[in-house]
């Protein structure tokens, strides 16, 4: 049934706006950006065009983000899909079908449908199976067809016998059939996002139709996947990969179209004209798996070339194109050269480790913006360097390559010098094509799917777009706001922003920065912009803050950007989808801001220990690139004469792979135990370590290498440690994971109890409970011995009221966001285990990327491999070496770890006043509001929470009805804080 979408409301969107035509123009390029456009599809009579006014997020690229090189002279390779030759077709009832001789384009037979009234209700659909190509990956029995991300675009034949359009969706795409003969083309890019998992993989392409809402007759046939390939260069040149099969026995190979294999045997023979000069001694060649959805130009890698290549070409000068990207460090150290035709031409330059740090933590500076390019902005630099374009003088017949150690090589295009301008422009476009074909590998998720699997980072511009429109019209924006750029908003700190959120009325009017805090303490005061023009260059200034009583310096406040971050969820090995969140905050000395992606400004204040009470006030000042101020922000932060008190809580994180000197600034944000080895809390001052020794690599004791089998062996040094981690005299271990990874490890478990009676093994001398945790328990993780309450209130009950040590652990590894606040916060204190534990952890197998692996320096964009999808740890180095990159979600912990702080201190207090019989009104309120939160709080998390989890990770989605906004957090903090005023005033000042 057809949806009424964001294109086909914009004009009613802009009614009720000012009759101004300056201001008109202003708001529908606006709100086109949130629209979208296609991008690429053909135009012309019987062509299918897409549907503009249907709710849909169009794939493309803005005219700075990449080059599309539309001019380049390329052709066509065709792959049939299903030829529709009575096979491969299914559909939901009501829907009929038949292969008939109607409307054949191609072979004998086209398929007829028929969509009775009731089935375009109800969105009922047909699958028109992938029948046709040889099996690519014989694990699953997928054919190469089936594999979009060797494809620009699926095409079909259709013939529409109405004399009206039929709007149709294809893989989800919004099509427009106009009467008669119409080409289907439907780009892969737009294609993919409907799922968690395997973007790449159409074993079938859905069609349903959207309007009009009667009986539709349609007639489809030939179903194909196309790509382009470059004209010039294969008619006069020659273009080579080194691929592998997709899977065993019959498998085809993972082939870019256009491409002419060259197999790790395929020795030069002059009848072949091509391939290696000498049988392989030392080259190897690999592949991904298809846990990993990448093109076969990355999929694929010959690694040590050990003996020449040979490409037989006529006589003159040649072009030599490589995709060859370093895999050793050693690459770098004095730069490579390849040899061509016994010449040596530099292919990598040296790069300094410094050098090295700059390009993979470049990412640092990248920021969303509506129809950015991954591939070029976070990918390419990073992972696979653009080696020297070669050439060759050929006198002999014959190109001949050999390259150094150190690199992994993908492809080889060669082109005759003459041709030099055309094949560039084609070697562009083909560079633009694999840009299009990282975003089907790794595909942002459509809201519809968001919703249904509630995915993170769903939220309602998202799912429903056609509201856009409506959420401007009620901001009334001025010609002066246009003018500026810019609104402003407030939105809680604990309430998400994302790149499409428009603010309400009530947000805009409150566009003041406002906070409360205790001296010794962290305020974190936020303020966000919509952006309604592309201004570039902005720079933002903050002045002191300045009350009766004192002031704060300019020095104590931090301020950052919220930078929007690739999140994924898990789907066992195959997390390759995302959606934007808010997650590392960086600093900025100039913001560039685009219509489409709101921002938010973050300002942590430290608000020192002898900071009197008082009323804090002060200005944020945005300026224009000229230095002209355009929008003043009031700061102003209540100081409250409350002393905090610390409970006897572990608050515990790991930091992922991130592991240097950064994780010291984890305790400047609550954190007092971490996931690291003894020696690592020692020097970074944290109250207790989780580690899971190995005895493969076992981690340090003071300075000595210990795993599970040395423990009875060091046993003075392993009593030292554990007695001075119980007495405060050092970090307190706690130990757990695998030993051999069998069931006879509580043998040595019973053991090691034996000879260590006061270890702490997590799991097995303290219990260790989850929510729903994760189902794949690595060796080695803290997942070993959980107890899962999937939402199960009296196990926690049952834990709380037995007065031992317990902990809550997570694997939200990907994202926290409301969930860090309020489990570490108010429900930790509610709950009363000992160690609180979230983790950060993440794994990639993806080890050919030259930042990752020829330095120890990790790009920002990992989303690379089949288990932990992007990387999200608490903090990673900055570019400025001095400073470090804290994430949103340690932020949130913070806050956490804050309530928790503020409701132990009450509670204190009153248990305090209640042994010295002290019954005072404030002290009886005090007591009321604390057992009242007490009894609201439940342990039952799915009355919060909606939960899902897979092999590795765990998420937790708040419910719509959660109570606990940024709005309920910050009032019961305050009212808890007012008790505590009143309280300690009624207490005497000797206690």
């Amino acid at each position: 049934m057809r949806r009424c979408g964001l294109g086909a409301i914009v004009v009613l969107g802009l009614v009720a706006f000012p009759a101004c035509a300056g201001l008109d123009e202003d708001l529908r390029a606006l709100t086109a950006v949130y629209a979208t456009l296609p991008q690429g599809y053909p135009t012309g009579k019987g062509l299918a065009q897409p549907d503009g006014a249907a709710p849909f997020r169009w794939h493309g690229y803005h005219d700075d983000a990449i080059r599309r090189l539309d001019d380049a002279k390329m052709s066509t390779h065709v792959e049939s899909y299903n030829p529709l030759e009575d096979e491969g077709v299914s559909a939901d009832k009501p829907i009929r079908f038949a292969f008939v001789a109607e409307h054949v384009t191609s072979g004998k037979k086209a398929l007829r449908l028929e969509f009775p009234v009731g089935a375009i209700r109800k969105n009922a659909r047909v699958q028109v199976k992938c029948v046709a190509s040889p099996i690519l990956s014989d694990y699953f029995n997928y054919r190469r067809s089936a594999y979009w991300s060797h494809y620009r675009w699926l095409k079909a034949d259709a013939f529409n016998p109405a004399d009206g359009p039929v709007h149709v969706r294809v893989c989800g795409v919004p099509l427009v059939l106009a009467p008669g003969r119409n080409l289907i083309s439907v780009k892969t890019a737009d294609a993919v996002g409907w799922r968690g998992d395997y973007p790449a993989w159409f074993r079938s392409v859905p069609i349903e139709i959207d309007g009009p809402e009667r009986d539709v007759v349609l007639f489809l046939d030939n179903f194909r996947m196309e790509q382009e390939t470059p004209a010039v260069i294969a008619k006069k040149g020659r273009m080579f990969q080194f691929p592998i099969k997709g899977g065993e026995k019959d498998s085809a190979l993972m082939l870019w179209p256009g491409f002419t294999a060259i197999e790790k045997d395929t020795l030069y023979t002059p009848e072949r004209g091509f391939g290696w000069t000498k049988s392989a001694s030392k080259r190897t060649y690999g592949g991904l798996s298809f846990r990993s959805n990448e093109n076969g130009l990355i999929w694929c890698r010959c690694e040590n070339a050990d003996s020449p290549l040979r490409f037989d070409v006529p006589n003159g000068r040649w072009g030599v194109w490589l995709f060859a990207t370093p895999a050793q460090a050693s690459v770098w150290t004095k730069g490579v050269s390849a040899i061509v035709n016994g010449q040596a031409q530099p292919l990598f330059a040296a790069r300094s480790q410094e050098e090295l740090r700059r390009v993979a933590l470049a990412g640092e500076l990248w920021d969303y913006r509506p129809s950015s390019c991954l591939w070029t902005e976070l990918v390419r630099d990073a992972y696979f360097p653009s080696a020297r374009l070669l050439a060759a003088n050929v006198k002999d017949d014959h190109v001949s390559v050999e390259l150094p150690p150190g690199l992994v090589l993908r492809a080889v295009i060669l082109f005759p010098e003459e041709d030099r301008a055309e094949a560039l422009r084609e070697i562009g476009r083909l560079e633009y094509l694999l840009a299009e074909s990282w975003d089907v590998a790794h595909a942002w998720v459509r809201g519809a799917f968001a919703e249904k699997d509630r995915y993170i980072g769903v939220h309602d511009e998202m799912i429903r777009p056609e509201t856009i429109p409506g959420r401007l019209d009620a901001l009334k924006l001025t010609a002066a706001d246009f003018s500026r750029g810019f609104v402003l908003f407030q939105r809680g700190l604990t309430d998400p922003v994302y790149p499409d959120t428009i603010p309400r009325p009530a947000e805009r009017a409150a566009a003041k920065a406002v906070g409360f805090c205790t001296p010794g303490t962290r305020e974190c005061l936020t303020i966000s912009l919509l952006p309604l023009a592309a201004r570039k260059g902005l720079r933002i200034e903050v002045s002191e803050l300045v009350a009766e009583s004192g002031k704060i310096p300019t020095s104590a406040l931090d301020v950052r950007l919220g930078r929007y971050h690739h999140k994924c969820m898990e789907y066992g090995h195959h997390n390759h989808n995302y959606n934007f969140e808010e997650h590392f905050l960086v600093r900025r000395p100039r913001l560039d801001i685009y219509p489409g992606a709101a921002r938010r400004l973050y300002l942590d204040v430290a608000i020192p220990g002898d900071a009197k009470a008082g009323n804090y006030r002060g200005e944020l000042h945005l300026l224009d690139a000229c230095g002209k101020t355009v929008a003043t922000v009031p700061l102003e932060l209540e100081v409250m004469p409350v002393k905090l008190q610390m409970p006897d809580v572990f608050f515990g994180i790991d930091n992922g792979l991130q592991r240097g000197p950064e994780q010291a600034h984890l305790r400047k944000y609550g954190i007092n135990f971490i996931g690291a080895d003894h020696d690592t809390a020692a020097a970074h001052g944290f109250q207790g370590y989780a580690v899971w020794p190995y005895n493969a690599a076992p981690p340090p004791f003071k300075g000595r290498r210990l795993g599970w089998s040395s423990f009875v062996k060091e046993k003075a040094l392993m009593n030292e440690s554990i007695a001075a981690g119980r007495t405060g005299k050092g970090p307190r271990g706690y130990f757990g994971g695998y030993v051999a990874n069998k069931p006879t490890d509580i043998d040595v478990y019973a053991a090691l109890l034996k000879a260590f009676p006061d270890i702490d093994i997590l799991g097995v001398t303290t219990p260790v409970y989850a929510f729903h945790g994760a189902d794949y328990p690595n060796g080695g993780e803290q997942w070993r011995s959980q107890i899962r309450t999937r939402g199960k209130p009296e196990l926690l009950q049952q834990a709380t009221a037995s007065g031992k040590d317990f902990w809550f652990f997570d694997w939200m590894r990907h994202s926290k966001e409301q969930a860090g606040r309020f489990s570490f916060g108010f429900w930790l204190w509610r709950l009363g285990a000992k160690g609180r534990y979230s983790t950060f952890s993440y794994g990639y197998d993806y080890h050919y990327g030259t930042a990752r692996q020829a330095s120890s320096f990790e790009p920002y964009y990992t989303m690379l491999g089949v288990v932990g999808g992007n990387a999200c740890p608490a903090v990673r180095p900055a570019l400025d070496a001095k400073d470090f990159v804290p994430a949103r979600d340690l932020l949130l912990i913070r806050e956490g770890i804050a309530d928790h702080r503020y409701i132990y201190t009450l509670d204190r207090l009153i248990r305090d006043a209640e042994s010295k019989k002290l019954n005072t009104p404030a002290v009886t309120a005090a007591r009321k509001f604390r057992d009242e939160l007490r009894a609201e709080l439940s342990l039952d998390l799915t009355r919060y929470y909606e939960s899902r989890t897979a092999s590795y990770a765990e998420n937790w989605y708040p419910r719509a009805d959660n109570p606990w906004t940024h709005r309920r957090f910050q009032n019961v903090r305050r009212q808890a804080a007012e008790h505590i005023i009143v309280v300690q005033a009624a207490l005497p000042t000797d206690r």
